[in-house]
Parts: structure tokens; sequence; C-alpha cells
């Protein structure tokens, strides 16, 4: 697929790439980085990455992205991505 015109911010879905950025650095996160990946694959538009330094933390994190997602985006949320949000 292509790239939709103009800078990776206006892409509709940077609301949805902060609010998980967000997430992970509330619970300490570090070396996030969110690549946009549209023009590398059609299984997905955007890939974040982020790093914990214990198990206890990178579920802390997962989690956090979890229920700001949720709560964020709660009518935009169905089918495939209910599945991945484990619901």
């Amino acid at each position: 697929s292509s790239l939709p015109p103009g800078p990776p911010s206006s892409d509709p879905l940077t609301p949805l790439i902060h609010t998980i950025v967000r997430a992970a650095d509330m619970r300490k996160a570090s070396n996030i980085v969110a690549l946009r990946v549209t023009s590398c694959t059609s299984l997905t538009e955007f890939v974040v990455i982020v790093s914990g330094t214990s198990r206890p933390q990178n579920q802390a994190i997962a989690a956090a992205i979890v229920k700001d997602v949720e709560e964020t985006f709660v009518d935009e949320i169905t089918g495939v991505g209910k599945r991945c949000l484990g619901k």
C-alpha cells in the first residue's frame, strides 16, 4: 500500500500511536520508537517498539497501553482490535 499524503503527524492513526507511546512512557518504558512501515508491508501501518527492565515492568507497560487504548478509542475498537486486546 502507499503512504498517506503528508508527514506521519497527519496520518489518521497518529492519535492512536501517541496514546500508545504516552502509556508506555508513563510506565517508564525506554527506547520508545514508533515506525511508520506502510511502504514496507501491507500487514500494518505502524510498529511501536518499547523496552522495559524486567518482566513485571513489561507487563505493566503492556497493561497500561491496553487500558489507555481501550479508554481512548472504546468506540473504534471492533473485531480484530478486540481480539488483539484479549477481548
